[in-house]
């Protein structure tokens, strides 16, 4: 863990630097590259105070930077435990590492990890059909199926754009939807259709935006959370058997986004910095046309740091709602925080303590 300790901190390092020059640029109305600093900084520049939580916002996040393609750890053997099969599992991904942890839900105990040499750099899951997950890896540019109780995968499908950032599955068709972050340079981001999680996919390019993670509804319509330097974060639809993705007119407003869920019945607009304050916020929508309506709001914190929750691609699973709080670092306190999903507050309890970060960037359950 030695390792894998020392390129957490290096990387935390790189994000102040390439966070602030963001911030400051966008301030300045420029748009630097992701990942690049195009503006001199040094940490005088803040004088003696800490760095406030809107900065601190972006250390780990692919907004604030790009994630170096040198940080590598080791790569480790798949494997999943005999207790895992049949059971419902939370699958988080470890970026640092370069794995994908599984967790018995219901136990909340660690049953496996995926890795072997496919992944890279794992963001985003998602369930697929018959209880299947799909990951999204940032740096490879492929989203992996695994298959239910599967430590292999079973297809890797070859992302056209760049910048796999996370995925959603259609579950009356299959068809897989991937959001690329970016393109590279100061590029927008996009989002490629997989029909029925094959072949090379329908490129739906969103040049405008940087691309969260996507969620299918019950009807198909597809739904992504995005952000701008112009127009700032919003959502968009490509409806069932659109063409074209739309704008949805939202009734709140997004601090910084971190990826759109179904829960069964809304869409769900998920907010890393709900109301600048740096706590996370679950936006209930209910869509008509290209007009959405708040139906409820339910506000997520933690303890670990002040009361700040920072969770990206979280899952929503029976009443619950699961994800790494990536807030949780300067503890060094690694959580995986679990949420009433109804009324939110501090978590009910969180699993996989007292680590080394792993850098949460998504989590998925399947049962």
């Amino acid at each position: 863990m030695t390792v894998v300790s020392d390129l957490s901190t290096a990387k935390y390092g790189l994000g102040v630097v390439a966070s602030v020059a963001l911030l400051v640029a966008c301030n300045a109305g420029v748009q630097p590259a992701l990942g690049t600093s195009s503006v001199a900084w040094s940490g005088d520049q803040l004088g003696s105070k800490a760095l406030p939580p809107s900065l601190a916002l972006r250390l780990t996040n692919p907004a604030g930077f790009a994630p170096p393609t040198f940080f590598h750890p080791g790569r480790r053997k798949s494997w999943l435990a005999p207790e895992a099969k049949g059971q419902a599992l939370l699958y988080t991904s470890a970026t640092a590492d370069g794995v994908v942890e599984v967790y018995l839900l219901k136990k909340e105990t660690f049953v496996g990890e995926l890795g072997s040499s496919v992944l890279r750099y794992p963001e985003g899951e998602c369930a697929g059909q018959r209880g299947s997950v799909w990951i999204a890896d940032y740096e490879e540019s492929i989203v992996v199926e695994y298959a239910r109780d599967a430590a292999s995968p079973t297809k890797i499908l070859n992302d056209p754009k760049p910048y796999t950032w996370g995925c959603s599955v259609d579950p009356a068709t299959g068809d897989v939807a991937v959001a690329n972050f970016y393109s590279g340079g100061s590029g927008g981001g996009s989002v490629v259709i997989f029909t029925k999680g094959s072949g090379s996919g329908t490129i739906y390019e969103l040049s405008s935006y940087y691309v969260w993670a996507p969620a299918y509804d019950n009807k198909g319509n597809l739904f992504v959370e995005v952000d701008s330097y112009s127009a700032g974060p919003g959502l968009l639809e490509l409806p069932k058997g659109g063409k074209s993705f739309m704008t949805i007119s939202l009734p709140v407003k997004i601090g910084f986004p971190a990826g759109a869920n179904w829960d069964g019945k809304y869409v769900v607009v998920n907010d890393q910095n709900y109301d600048g304050l740096d706590e996370q916020a679950a936006d209930l929508l209910s869509i008509s046309g290209s007009q959405a309506t708040l139906k409820r709001q339910v506000v997520y914190t933690d303890t670990c740091n002040s009361t700040y929750a920072q969770v990206t691609q979280p899952a929503i699973y029976k009443g619950q709602y699961i994800g790494g709080n990536i807030y949780c670092y300067p503890e060094s306190e690694f959580r995986i925080d679990i949420w009433s999903y109804a009324t939110g507050g501090n978590p009910l309890s969180y699993i996989n303590g007292d680590k080394y970060i792993d850098d949460s960037f998504g989590q998925t359950v399947s049962e």
